[in-house]
């Protein structure tokens, strides 16, 4: 048996394309909260923490206890237990605007990620990443569920449902786990 601990998480599966991207958008943006879906072990949620106070949902107790130890020593991250709609229908009244929310949300038997973009509507304007999404031309992973293709057709219905303005574009380098990521900006953040 080893005595070695096992590896320390690294935020964005250790992706620092992404990280970058999701610095300069909090910068340019003026960013005032966080809010992620899909805590897991909490690498993510802690770094998000150091630039905006960050709320982080998830839903297995599992991995929130495990999250929780990290949240523990930050006073800007608030960890909530639930299914992400459900809190982000109590949280997005109170929060203090512009939000980034940073979707990764997407195992076992419920997919909430078009639920969440429907409580993001709520907001006049948000700054959203969805990670593990298809990048067309570019050999990224991304996320299956229930024998969709998490990609730009998975989510349009929603996003033109829900939101007057939006736009999108996509990570064009990718490292650590290679993974693809939608960014969208939605309201007045469109001009």
């Amino acid at each position: 048996m080893s005595d070695n601990p096992p590896p320390r998480p690294r935020p964005f599966n250790g992706d620092r394309f992404l990280r970058n991207s999701v610095e300069t958008l909090v910068r340019a943006f003026n960013v005032r909260t966080i809010v992620e879906t899909g805590t897991n072990r909490g690498a993510t949620a802690l770094w998000l923490a150091s630039k905006a106070p960050t709320h982080s949902i998830e839903i297995d107790p599992e991995r929130f206890k495990i999250a929780s130890k990290l949240a523990d020593s930050n006073d800007e991250l608030v960890l909530h237990l639930g299914t992400s709609p459900d809190v982000l229908s109590r949280l997005i009244p109170g929060l203090a605007w512009p939000v980034l929310f940073y979707l990764d949300a997407h195992c076992g038997e419920y997919w909430p990620l078009l639920d969440e973009l429907r409580e993001i509507s709520a907001l006049p304007e948000a700054i959203v990443v969805i990670h593990d999404f298809v990048v067309p031309g570019r050999n990224f992973g991304f996320d299956r569920y229930d024998g969709k293709r998490l990609d730009l057709e998975f989510i349009r219905p929603v996003m033109d449902e829900n939101f007057e303005n939006w736009t999108y574009w996509y990570n064009s380098q990718s490292d650590g786990a290679r993974r693809g990521a939608c960014f969208i900006l939605t309201g007045s953040l469109c001009a």
